[in-house]
């Protein structure tokens, strides 16, 4: 079953996912590779991402790992709501610091490290 916040499940034709992030309540503003996707009131505030794949086909990479790399960039996604949720502001000097330093009742931060940990554990692994 694909993931429903793909823009176009089941095709791959360009080596480029749009990954509409509206259903999250993620600003893609603070992304560097926005994209317009389908429904979008405002091309200058689009409500997606472009995520290029064809770094990780050459990489022999397979469909499996490419579905890890997915699941990292959603877990991602969700982790940076709830920094910005523990920020109180969607300033971005607020969001670093909630990121890197752990403050008393807050999560983020231990969830950011252990996403680290995973990330470079994956790596090592290949």
């Amino acid at each position: 079953m694909p993931a429903p916040w793909l823009q176009s499940p089941g095709r791959c034709d360009n080596h480029l996912v749009l990954w509409d992030l509206r259903p999250l309540g993620f600003p893609s503003s603070m992304i560097k590779k926005k994209n317009a996707v389908s429904g979008d009131a405002s091309a200058p505030v689009p409500g997606g991402i472009r995520i290029d794949t064809s770094a990780l086909t050459p990489s022999n990479m397979t469909e499996t790992y490419i579905k890890v790399v997915a699941d990292f960039f959603r877990r991602a996604i969700q982790l940076s709501l709830l920094l910005q949720k523990e920020a109180g502001a969607k300033m971005l000097k607020d969001f670093v610091r909630v990121a890197t330093m752990q403050e008393k009742g807050k999560q983020g931060f231990t969830q950011v490290k252990q996403l680290r940990v995973e990330k470079s554990a994956g790596i090592e692994e290949d």
